[in-house]
């Protein structure tokens, strides 16, 4: 029992674990790889980790590592008008508290 216990509290702590280290290596890559400084990247991933549901962090990591791909996505009807205005969102409050001026 102390063991299904100990379980399910893991469990727990995970799923209350925000979204940040799920791919945050990965997220700071490649917004560096787009041409960003290491430390505003992240600062970025730390929002989007806070800020986007896992399959919108998706996007915005597809957009800055296969543009092309996320095009098509989007053109596919893959970003809604929600994910537009949440990601409209992000950029504004994530430039916001990393102190970018654009």
């Amino acid at each position: 029992m102390r063991r299904v216990m100990a379980v399910l509290a893991l469990l727990a702590a995970a799923a209350a674990t925000p979204a940040l280290g799920r791919s945050d290596a990965e997220f700071v890559a490649a917004c560096m790889a787009y041409g960003m400084a290491e430390a505003a990247c992240t600062c970025k991933a730390e929002a989007a980790g806070k800020l986007l549901d896992a399959r919108l962090f998706g996007l915005v990591l597809l957009s800055m590592r296969d543009p092309d791909g996320f095009t098509a996505r989007a053109r596919g009807g893959d970003l809604t008008d929600a994910d537009q205005a949440r990601w409209a969102s992000y950029i504004q409050e994530s430039n916001r508290a990393c102190g970018l001026n654009y």
